[in-house]
């Protein structure tokens, strides 16, 4: 499932009730692209599924690091182990697959790429699934952003 490009949410479901948790608790800003710029570098939101942060390197060449951790109310429904998987688009072509990870639920999922330019709108995507009882609940976490070299 994919949320408007203009978002950072995650979403949910697990057995048979299906639960769509909208970002409330993080700044406005979380909802919107983010703009990076030199002087504000890091950007941090969360929401009922859990936490994120993003953030962009500058010098000789442009980078970024993120990383999301699930709520430890959605950890505490977990039976098991989480597979997760993540990618970076650009303008909606795919830049990169981060790569697969089979962890405990409560793992800092993280990834970072080099590279970039300030030419398009970025957008993370990461897919979790985990057992529950009764069933397999998958979470999806996005977030857009893009990098200027100066202050809006």
């Amino acid at each position: 499932m994919r949320f408007g490009r203009k978002s950072a949410r995650a979403f949910v479901v697990g057995g048979v009730a299906a639960i769509a948790l909208i970002a409330t608790s993080a700044p406005a800003l979380a909802f919107g692209t983010h703009a990076f710029t030199p002087q504000a570098t890091n950007w941090s939101f969360s929401d009922s599924n859990g936490s994120g942060s993003e953030q962009i390197s500058y010098g000789t060449s442009l980078s970024e690091q993120w990383g999301y951790k699930v709520s430890a109310t959605d950890q505490a429904l977990a039976t098991g182990n989480a597979t997760e998987t993540a990618d970076l688009f650009c303008d909606g072509s795919l830049v990169t697959h981060y790569g697969q990870h089979i962890v405990p639920i409560d793992y800092q999922f993280h990834g970072s790429k080099g590279g970039l330019n300030t030419t398009c709108t970025y957008e993370t995507q990461i897919h979790i699934t985990f057992p529950v009882k009764g069933g397999t609940a998958p979470l999806n976490a996005e977030w857009d952003w893009y990098i200027t070299s100066v202050s809006p």
